[in-house]
């Protein structure tokens, strides 16, 4: 495999690391869609979130964006029972909710994003998942997001496609 950067090739190898992924998931039906989260601690001290929800991608997209997805995925988003899940995970020490799932600053980045993906690796062994994305606004974000979706697509055999969504975010979805 062939490496952009050493930085690229770091993070390749931490995502590959085989942090636990012993954890126990909670499911709860909310009025806005069906969660299903897990907490984790990182070695900074600091309690997480890892959330895989049944929210629509249609909230997240206009409706010209939703014609320039590839026929699968819009046929994927119009069943309800097919499992499709947003990933998000947030700080839970941090109390402002519109700051909650930005770069917090609080340090243990990498740690944090290797427990994410081993997490969202054993929720796909447990779960049908057909379709999951994931949305970034910041530069770091969107270029680390870029990497996870090439690691998870050929454990999943999954498609990956990006675009922007409709708050100038980077939408990156991976579907079957």
């Amino acid at each position: 495999m062939k490496f952009d950067s050493l930085y690229e090739s770091l993070l390749l190898e931490l995502f590959d690391s085989q942090a636990s992924t012993e954890t126990k998931w909670k499911s709860n039906d909310d009025i806005f869609a069906l969660k299903h989260s897990t907490t984790f601690e990182a070695s900074n001290g600091r309690t997480y979130v890892l959330y895989a929800a049944h929210y629509p991608l249609e909230e997240i997209l206009n409706e010209e964006e939703i014609d320039a997805l590839p026929d699968g995925i819009q046929y994927l988003m119009g069943s309800v029972f097919i499992e499709n899940y947003e990933i998000t995970f947030e700080d839970k020490g941090i109390k402002k909710k519109s700051e909650k799932i930005g770069i917090t600053n609080v340090g243990g980045a990498a740690e944090v994003f290797g427990k994410v993906i081993n997490l969202i690796r054993a929720f796909l062994k447990k779960n049908k998942v057909k379709l999951l994305y994931f949305a970034a606004k910041e530069p770091s974000r969107i270029k680390l997001y870029e990497r996870l979706t090439k690691t998870l697509a050929p454990e999943g055999r999954f498609k990956t496609f990006i675009t922007k969504g409709n708050k100038n975010e980077t939408i990156f979805i991976c579907y079957k």
